[in-house]
């Protein structure tokens, strides 16, 4: 949201002034999907609303493609389990109407992907995928899967169907690099590039998102029509024919090895394993009906579906409502009190305009109206363990009381056990020397300086 403002505005938000400096905005993601939000007109009173439609579209768009995989056109039973079953999976619940560019490079890729099919059918179909497959990447840096799969699909295929490919997709990447360099300069590469060079991996959030989603059945169920289905076809023709057949197993094969590695990042999240998911569903529809291979028995149909509605049937009767929503109306009528409370506080101590520090989470950002800096605490908390971005600016800033409040965890009353060489404790035992506890919230804690 942050860069959609900054977009509308005319700001530069990649600029190391601003990003490694006061107000300490970053935003770690291609602009593609953020420069089409903010040229759409934004909603009066809910500034995430144009987005998350925009979002909502994408994802809608790109599980439709289910039902346009070569030969299973006549086959709907196969695309509609497969439909149903992507929109059970829990980071697609989540992220369907979230204001993310995780959708919109999916679908991207996807289409990429099916163009692919008849790129051998003449250059302008291969000049379309590669064009495709850039603007997936130029919408979120982590959607490569598709680059990959079709240029090695065509390499193996047809030579001069690959060098159109990659002439069409240096080109339009040589084209977006030059824009995105002239307009926001080195300060943009340096952001983006940034989750891909030495950014910290985070393991044990690794493990516990794959945990999180072995747990969900249906997930489970796609992986194993996956197997299946790469086993059927190896076994129908040759082991070979998985990559010569069509370009949808490579596709897969990238998609989980690519996101796999994105999701060691810290900070990464379920929604990353989206793309496989849906990249195993068309590779399985693909084998299973199509006419590439040979047709699946009526009675491997009906155990198919069976298995299917057992794994739906566990997943429905598992109390597990919370993965598949961000907040209830009970929730964010007590956020929206909370919120209201800290507001009117602001205005007593005079400062509900002025200067803040955020060193609570990013809903800060939106939350109030004053001059909020640090717009993703935990992003710079990363940066700053890893000495990637250098605290010595905030120290400063803290020092001379620049900020007329800082926003807190409600547990954070004090410098107590602060005493680790963090930066992050360095900076809380800054705070504290400079600053006083005078709010203490429910969902914050507000510091204004000692004067």
């Amino acid at each position: 949201m942050d860069l959609i403002n900054a977009l509308r505005d005319g700001v530069n938000i990649y600029d190391p002034a601003t990003t490694l400096g006061i107000p300490f905005h970053m935003t770690v993601y291609a602009p593609l999907f953020n420069s089409l939000v903010a040229a759409l007109p934004a909603h009066p009173t809910n500034p995430f609303f144009t987005g998350r439609i925009l979002a909502a579209l994408f994802m809608l768009g790109a599980a439709v493609c289910l039902f346009g995989v070569p030969r299973a056109r006549g086959h709907l039973f196969l695309p509609l389990m497969a439909f149903g079953a992507f929109f059970l999976i829990h980071p697609v619940v989540l992220n369907t109407v979230y204001q993310r560019s995780d959708p919109a490079a999916l679908f991207l890729s996807v289409i990429a992907v099916m163009s692919c099919v008849r790129a051998l059918e003449g250059p302008r179909r291969a000049a379309l995928t590669g064009a495709l497959c850039v603007l997936a990447v130029a919408t979120k840096q982590s959607y490569v899967a598709a680059l990959l799969a079709c240029g090695l699909y065509l390499l193996v295929h047809d030579r001069r169907a690959t060098v159109v490919f990659a002439t069409a997709a240096l080109a339009v990447g040589a084209l977006l690099a030059a824009v995105a360099s002239y307009r926001w300069g080195r300060g943009f590469w340096f952001c983006i590039l940034l989750p891909a060079t030495n950014y910290p991996r985070q393991w044990d959030g690794f493990v516990v998102y794959w945990q999180q989603m072995a747990a969900q059945p249906v997930f489970l169920f796609i992986v194993a029509a996956a197997l299946i289905s790469s086993y059927r076809a190896a076994c129908a023709r040759s082991p070979s024919s998985l990559v010569t057949e069509s370009p949808y197993f490579l596709y897969m094969l990238m998609s989980w090895v690519t996101q796999t590695i994105v999701l060691t990042g810290a900070g990464a999240a379920g929604h990353y394993l989206i793309e496989p998911v849906l990249a195993s569903l068309l590779w399985s529809i693909r084998v299973l009906g199509g006419d590439a291979f040979p047709r699946s028995p009526r009675w491997a149909v009906a155990v198919t579906a069976a298995v299917f509605l057992l794994c739906v049937g566990v997943e429905f009767r598992t109390p597990r409502g919370g993965p598949y929503f961000a907040t209830t109306r009970q929730r964010t009528e007590e956020h929206l009190r909370h919120r209201d409370e800290i507001e009117r506080e602001l205005v007593r101590l005079q400062v509900d305009r002025n200067r803040m520090l955020n060193f609570r989470d990013s809903q800060i950002s939106h939350d109030f109206s004053g001059t909020i800096s640090v717009n993703d605490p935990f992003l710079y908390f990363v940066l700053w363990e890893a000495r990637i971005v250098d605290t010595a600016p905030l120290h400063r800033a803290i020092e001379h009381a620049y900020f007329d409040a800082i926003f807190v965890s409600p547990g954070l009353m004090s410098a107590a056990n602060q005493d680790k060489d963090n930066p992050v404790q360095e900076l809380i035992r800054e705070i504290f020397r400079h600053y006083a506890l005078r709010v203490h919230g429910a969902e914050l804690n507000v510091l204004t300086p000692i004067r």
